[in-house]
């Protein structure tokens, strides 16, 4: 089984995700730094490796966090997306986000190197390589 490289924390919001050009309204169920989990009232299709948009509007925000993601995992109506591209910005507020709501504070710092490390590895193609 595959060992998460950022921890997950429970948090709902309404959410967006947008596969070719089709907007689904969701709602998010749970956010890492570099993940999350999204349900539909409805059952969604969508392969493993599909491209999405994410949208997530938490309350009391003025915009909404955008994020470009992959499909990693689906189920009927729940769909497992993995962050693969994230402007300075937005990885700020999405750090924020997962700080205020989260139960293991102490872990954030040390995510936040590993997150850098994501991005850059991602994008050159190859396994980050995670140090725990």
């Amino acid at each position: 089984m595959q060992q998460r490289w950022f921890h997950r924390v429970l948090f709902t919001a309404k959410s967006e995700v947008t596969f070719d050009d089709v907007i689904s309204k969701g709602q998010l169920e749970n956010i890492s730094l570099n993940g999350a989990l999204v349900s539909f009232e409805k059952a969604i299709t969508v392969n493993r490796g599909d491209k999405c948009f994410l949208a997530i509007y938490p309350e009391g925000e003025s915009q909404p966090i955008r994020i470009i993601a992959e499909v990693v995992r689906c189920l009927r109506n729940m769909v497992g997306i993995k962050f693969v591209a994230i402007d300075e910005d937005t990885q700020l507020c999405l750090y924020e986000l997962v700080k205020r709501v989260t139960t293991e504070p102490e872990k954030m710092n040390a995510e936040s190197d590993k997150l850098k490390e994501y991005f850059v590895n991602y994008f050159a193609g190859t396994e980050p390589i995670i140090k725990r």
